[in-house]
């Protein structure tokens, strides 16, 4: 394996690596903000019939608010984590990260473009002048594949992708507080 091959592994396998992590504290802060929300509805209960105080209420309300903080952080940085692995294994392309997107397809305007040169008569001329100073490529050589560099090693089952909904779900203060 030469050189760029095994960067070009270890960056793959940093980047999963760094995926699984953030999407592993991104569970995390959702159980995290679930409970912070309880608690601080419960001091809100507590401090109306007088077992808390409105310092303890500002408290719970502060860690709450703080944890939605984390966890929109944590959106970011595991949605530039998922891009640093689809760049890290080449595949960075726009309908990979946005399915509803509609992307340019190079091919279609070659071929548009083909089909109007084809139409102009001294295309034939400028071919052959562009042919004798280009280089002869070798015809038995393949080029090697992707799938043949070895895999990075997966210690453990990548958890799924958070929709965005989910964002804007845990942002909202159905409470008012």
């Amino acid at each position: 394996m030469s050189a760029q091959q095994r960067q070009v592994v270890a960056a793959v396998a940093q980047a999963w690596g760094d995926l699984a992590a953030r999407r592993e504290q991104l569970a995390g802060l959702r159980d995290q903000l679930e409970n912070e929300e309880q608690a601080f509805h419960g001091s809100r209960i507590e401090e109306r019939i007088g077992l808390r105080n409105t310092i303890d209420v500002l408290n719970a309300e502060q860690e709450f608010q703080s944890t939605k903080s984390a966890l929109a952080q944590a959106f970011h940085d595991e949605y530039l984590n998922r891009v640093n692995l689809l760049a890290a294994m080449g595949l960075l392309q726009a309908e990979l990260l946005e399915p509803n997107i509609q992307p340019y397809r190079p091919e279609q305007n070659l071929q548009r473009r083909t089909l109007l040169l084809r139409a102009m008569p001294w295309i034939s001329l400028v071919r052959v002048l562009d042919s004798i100073g280009a280089p002869r490529l070798a015809a038995g050589r393949i080029p090697r594949d992707a799938a043949e560099l070895q895999r990075p090693p997966t210690t453990s089952v990548m958890p799924p992708a958070p929709p965005w909904s989910d964002l804007a779900k845990y942002l909202t203060d159905p409470a008012g507080s």
